[in-house]
This record gives C-alpha cells, sequence and structure tokens, in this order.
C-alpha cells in the first residue's frame, strides 16, 4: 500500500512539476510584453540536448531537450539594443520539446510573426505562450500594430476584476457587445488626450455580437 502511494505522489509531482498553462495573450499584450518581435521563416529543425542537465535527466530522457529552429529573418519590428539579429541573419529560435514544457512549434517555410525573448546575442527564445502566427492571418490592425501602432503604455486584460476601470487598462470584457475573438485581431488599447487607456477598434460592425432578445 504504501509503495502505491509512494508511486501516486512521485507521479503527481512529476505531472505538476513539468506542465505549462497559459492564458492567450492579445497581440498587443504579446508585442509589448516580447524582447523579440520578427517575421522569419523557418527553414530547418532539429534537437539539442542543454549540456547542465538536471540530476534526474536519466530516469526521462529527453524531458530537457530543447527543439532548434534555423529562421531565415524576413523582417525586424522589435529588438533589444544589444543584439546582432538583422534582417537577411539566419538565427536560432529555441523552444522546449513538448507542450508540457512549454515548447512552441513552427511551421517550415511558412512566413511567420515570431515574439519571444533574447537568448544570447543572436538567438532568440519563444515558446506555447508566446503570439506566434502565420503571417498572412495576421489582420491589418496587428500588422499596423507591429510596425508601431501599438502604445505598449497601456495595458490589456482579459476581464475587470472590480467595478474601477483602471486608466492605464482595457479589458476584454469591457464591451458586453463585442466578441472578444474580434477585438482581439481588430482591436488595440490607445492611450487618449487625457492619458487614459481605451479601446480603437476597426470593423466595429463586425465586432459586435448581435443582439439578443
Amino acid at each position: 500500500m504504501m509503495r502505491t502511494l509512494s508511486l501516486f505522489l512521485l507521479f503527481l509531482t512529476i505531472d505538476g512539476g513539468y506542465c505549462c498553462s497559459c492564458y492567450p495573450s492579445h497581440s498587443q499584450t504579446a508585442f509589448c510584453g516580447s524582447e523579440v518581435v520578427i517575421k522569419g521563416k523557418a527553414i530547418n529543425r532539429y534537437r539539442s540536448t542543454p549540456k547542465d542537465l538536471p540530476v534526474n535527466n536519466g530516469l526521462y530522457p529527453g524531458m530537457y531537450d530543447n527543439v532548434v529552429y534555423e529562421v531565415e529573418v524576413i523582417e525586424v519590428f522589435k529588438l533589444p539594443t544589444q543584439t546582432d539579429i538583422k534582417v537577411g541573419d539566419t538565427v536560432q529560435a529555441v523552444t522546449g520539446d513538448d507542450g508540457a514544457m512549454c515548447g512552441g512549434n513552427l511551421p517550415l517555410n511558412t512566413d511567420i510573426l515570431i515574439t519571444g525573448q533574447q537568448d544570447g546575442k543572436s538567438k532568440l527564445r519563444f515558446g506555447l505562450c508566446n503570439f506566434n502566427a502565420a503571417f498572412s492571418s495576421l489582420t491589418n490592425v496587428q500588422l499596423e500594430g507591429i510596425r508601431g501602432q501599438y502604445d505598449c503604455k497601456c495595458k490589456i486584460n482579459p476581464w475587470q476584476g472590480d467595478p474601477t476601470k483602471k486608466m492605464d487598462t482595457c479589458y476584454m470584457d469591457e464591451f458586453p457587445g463585442y466578441n472578444t475573438m474580434c477585438l482581439s485581431e481588430f482591436g488595440r488599447c490607445s492611450q487618449d488626450k487625457s492619458g487614459a487607456c481605451n479601446w480603437d477598434v476597426e470593423q466595429n460592425n463586425r465586432c459586435r455580437n448581435p443582439t439578443r432578445n
């Protein structure tokens, strides 16, 4: 009985310790929270084992492996000051091996918007919780946003936790008549002249839910 209980607790530790969960974020939030935002094309993919492995890696081989994508940089939207990444380079985009380790996926030979963090001067790291999308799927609002229209002084939260609206925040549930997915694709949160952050929504009619009786 004790052996069964011990094995069950070990399973819970492994399962709970190595899982990934994240709430889908607005593309503006993803842009503002990322160090690196580029348009790229993944041309190769291979598996890499980190040099410094945890002690128990022998019990769970491959658990801590990375997947490395070789990415051609087509366009640059955001980079930290200290970086060697530039248009025309082929850089490494590193992620976890699977979804449980927050590993992301880049389809090969497809133009993709990649958001992530700097990993050395010429690499980036991304994961399941980053916003990575086929470039052809981006709306005009998203394209304008990553090219300079996203106002990173403003925050976007999924829901309003209290009745008092914070001046620096837009809420996805702020307009009950709006489809939140549409706000993700066609909405930007920007400061007005007073300093308050408000939704700037394109295609208002499309983003409104049908009136319910």
